[in-house]
């Protein structure tokens, strides 16, 4: 069965133009998928063998899903693309810490003992 008859049986809709509807390519090998904006989509199992031509397409700017059973399970982008994501994502928990500790200075009374944490969920059965 085709991945367009595949995808269309599964999910009950049309197959977007513009994605490879074959699963193999040359020589056999699986065929990526690529949607209408460019992002290609590539079962692991097949990028296991093609991971230096992966590589190379991440570092020319690429995005590309790995997919397991047509789900994407993981995403390879380029370096800079994850650096910032991580940066951005330090400066949220930095400035999540600082309110956190801004607000214990300010109401120190506010704060709940661990331990009576823990006898509050023991009591709920948590």
């Amino acid at each position: 069965m085709s991945l367009a008859r595949s995808v269309r049986h599964t999910c009950g809709s049309r197959v977007p133009r513009g994605v490879d509807q074959g699963l193999a390519g040359p020589a056999g090998r699986p065929r990526s998928r690529t949607d209408v904006s460019g992002v290609r989509e590539l079962p692991v199992a097949a990028a296991r063998s093609r991971l230096a031509e992966l590589i190379d397409a991440v570092s020319d700017g690429e995005f590309i899903y790995l997919t397991r059973r047509g789900k994407r399970v993981a995403a390879l982008l380029p370096s800079d693309i994850a650096e910032h994501y991580e940066q951005i994502e330090d400066d949220y928990w930095a400035r999540r810490s600082a309110e956190a500790h801004d607000r214990l200075r300010a109401h120190p009374a506010a704060t709940v003992p661990w331990e009576q944490v823990i006898a509050e969920l023991e009591s709920t059965g948590q």
